[in-house]
């Protein structure tokens, strides 16, 4: 995730996640290998496995290729915010009025039923509905701290104190 001020003062957000370019040149090398290597030659299961893999990380990366850009501009007093997905994507403008409370989404995760975890996520709580500010989840709240600060401070004294606990319509899984 990238936390960037523009010159103007507008604090801009952009996360793209690298995990899903990486595995998507990976299986662009491995399918350039396997149509280009000769079909005789002896490093079929080699071919074999690239293909496979070039499969796999096809798969992943249609998961996961996602992106979102926010701008907070204090001048103007609005947000202006993009979300791309592999076959489109959404986007808006938001006045700061509309906007209630920087707060967290509690999810809690149930990788381990024994062990169930807390994931956070960043989120803005609009008159709209939630938008999050990032992608990623993490169970360790103040992994967000620097995000959430800085889009609080952008946002000015117009926003009331967000509350510690989850955010109402919060989802679990």
């Amino acid at each position: 995730m990238a936390l960037s001020r523009d010159p103007d003062g507008s604090l801009r957000i952009h996360e793209n996640p690298r995990v899903a370019r990486a595995a998507l040149g990976i299986a662009a090398i491995a399918i350039v290998y396997g149509v280009f290597a000769d079909a005789g030659s002896a490093d079929k299961p080699i071919r074999r496995f690239l293909a496979g893999l070039a499969g796999v990380a096809f798969l992943f990366a249609a998961a996961r290729l996602e992106a979102l850009t926010y701008r907070f501009d204090p001048r103007s007093r609005t947000l202006e915010w993009r979300r791309w997905y592999l076959l489109g994507g959404k986007g808006g403008t938001l006045p700061f009025d509309g906007i209630q409370a920087v707060d967290f989404r509690e999810t809690l995760e149930r990788d381990n039923p024994a062990v169930p975890k807390i994931a956070y996520q960043p989120v803005l709580r609009t008159t709209a509905g939630d938008l999050p500010l990032s992608l990623l989840t993490s169970h360790v709240r103040e992994d967000f701290t620097p995000l959430v600060e800085a889009v609080r401070a952008t946002l000015g004294s117009q926003l009331r104190a967000s509350h510690p606990g989850p955010v109402p319509g919060g989802e679990t899984s």
